[in-house]
């Protein structure tokens, strides 16, 4: 789980720190931490924004943008994840609403409800499904079902194995949410190589009978990435029996 904090308060903030990985050992979750002392501090240091952080938590009293600030600005720029605010104050609640805070907690942390959280983010944030946000609607479609995205104008069109779905999005939105089985290979489209069927005369030939010609600019990377994904049980397997050699030799 991918976790960014903002939080003025250097006790507090070692404090869910501390929080935080007791929870990632008991859970045997591998946790990262980014960690800023205010909103100003990092939109200086993320100028590319970051869309594959699972959770913010925001301190909502900082700086001279505060954690209500801060929440309206990443949903904005189209953040989707999780956030949680931190508060000593809970007349800032009802303002969460409009930025769809997943929680309010309140300072002292509560480390029992806070683990709670954690858990719940944790279980409902998978890797198994894209979802496609239609309006007031949220549709999970399987990754596994996904055979490319392909952009048209305003929209993105999802082709799956038995349906085409439209959302109003881009696909440079889109890329740096998906798991690394996608890969863009034009400026209108991103592939499942799951779905590759095979590669030739610059082409991809896909499943369903989909042939997209692969971009110029896109091409070294493509083969790149395409090459280290079909060798990647290989590899996992030749570190296995390295792993195990060091151990034997020992």
């Amino acid at each position: 789980m991918k976790i960014v904090i903002l939080e003025d308060n250097k006790i507090e903030l070692e404090e869910i720190k501390k929080a935080i990985n007791i929870w990632s050992f008991d859970q045997d979750i591998h946790t990262t931490i980014s960690a800023y002392s205010s909103g100003e501090e990092y939109f200086h240091q993320n100028q590319s924004f970051d869309y594959d952080t699972d959770l913010f938590l925001l301190d909502i009293e900082m700086g001279d943008i505060n954690g209500i600030t801060v929440a309206e600005k990443l949903r904005s720029m189209d953040y989707r994840g999780y956030i949680i605010f931190l508060t000593a104050n809970r007349e800032y609640v009802f303002e969460g609403y409009n930025v769809h805070a997943f929680h309010f907690l309140t300072k002292p942390l509560n480390k029992g409800l806070f683990f709670k959280c954690l858990s719940e983010i944790q279980n409902r944030k998978g890797p198994e499904c894209y979802i496609l946000h239609d309006k007031s609607d949220s549709i999970p479609i399987c990754y596994s079902d996904i055979i490319c995205f392909s952009s048209d104008r305003h929209y993105t069109k999802i082709t799956t194995l038995d349906a085409t779905h439209t959302e109003r999005t881009d696909l440079n939105k889109i890329i740096n949410k998906l798991p690394k089985q996608f890969v863009q290979i034009h400026r209108s489209h991103i592939i499942n190589l799951d779905c590759l069927v095979s590669f030739k005369n610059g082409e991809v030939h896909l499943r369903n009978n989909i042939i997209i010609p692969v971009g110029r600019s896109y091409l070294d990377d493509f083969k790149i990435k395409y090459l280290r994904y079909v060798t990647r049980f290989e590899r996992n397997e030749e570190k296995t029996n390295g792993d195990t050699c060091k151990k034997n030799h020992k």
